[in-house]
């Protein structure tokens, strides 16, 4: 429906300001219109046509068929330079220096992989400092405990397809419930973190040998009897050390180094 304010009739009649009227006493603002209304009216009739497949969707995905079999086959010039947008260094216009990216020309990023990481590690500690701050305590106990799993198995080579939970054998509400019964002093979920206490294993887990979540190495590391809440100056002096005072001299743990 063609608005009130483009139609001949109101135009004809002259409703309307004295600044308004260089910019709406026109025909060719009503013949345009009309016609652009003409044009959509054709597209949707074409869009019912084609079983709901308008010629501007259709366009879009061969348009996006063209470029990643251009992004798959282009070639990269090593002479060439390419100026970081963020440090204005120059560089080779390779993928060794910068991300690749298909909506690029040259299907390159313009900020060079140096400054894309440090953007991104700005990024990651502001969005975690708000992000722990609308975390209940035992939330933020699943988050560490799923990123310190997840890097342990990182460095071991494998990854962690599975819920924490799963790897281990017991859930978040057995942990909290574990570390509750263990609280000494002025331990509470209110101070757990950063100056406060945090998890700790009794049996350092760097001794224990395992290459992935499957052998009973990882279970052993990380069962409930070898986990306890300890202040972080404490967790700090530890460190990996075996010794009476740490009370895990004692223990003898089957997978371990020797």
């Amino acid at each position: 429906m063609i608005p009130l304010y483009l139609t001949k009739e109101f135009l004809d009649d002259g409703f309307y300001f004295e600044d308004d009227i260089a910019f709406i006493d026109d025909e060719y603002l009503v013949a345009d219109y009309e016609e652009t209304f003409e044009k959509r009216k054709k597209r949707r009739e074409e869009y019912k046509r084609n079983n709901g497949k308008s010629r501007s969707k259709r366009y879009t995905q061969d348009y996006k068929k063209r470029i990643e079999k251009d992004y798959a086959e282009y070639v990269y010039d090593e002479t060439k330079q390419k100026r970081c947008r963020e440090c204005q260094q120059f560089y080779p216009a390779t993928p060794e220096y910068f991300h690749r990216s298909w909506i690029a020309k040259d299907f390159l990023s313009p900020k060079c992989k140096v400054c894309n990481r440090e953007e991104r590690r700005e990024w990651q500690k502001e969005y975690n400092k708000t992000r722990n701050q609308n975390l209940s305590p035992k939330q933020k106990l699943d988050l560490s405990m799923s990123s310190a799993i997840r890097d342990t198995l990182k460095k071991k080579g494998t990854k962690k397809k599975q819920k924490w939970e799963t790897l281990v054998g017991y859930t978040c509400e057995e942990l909290c419930e574990h570390l509750e019964s263990k609280f000494v002093g002025e331990m509470r979920w209110e101070n757990y973190g950063i100056n406060g206490w945090e998890i700790d294993h009794i049996y350092p887990k760097s001794k224990f040998v395992y290459e992935s979540c499957d052998d009973p190495g990882f279970k052993e590391c990380w069962a409930l009897n070898n986990i306890q809440p300890l202040w972080c100056f404490e967790n700090r002096r530890k460190n990996a050390s075996i010794s009476k005072k740490w009370g895990n001299a004692h223990l003898k743990p089957k997978y371990v180094r020797s």
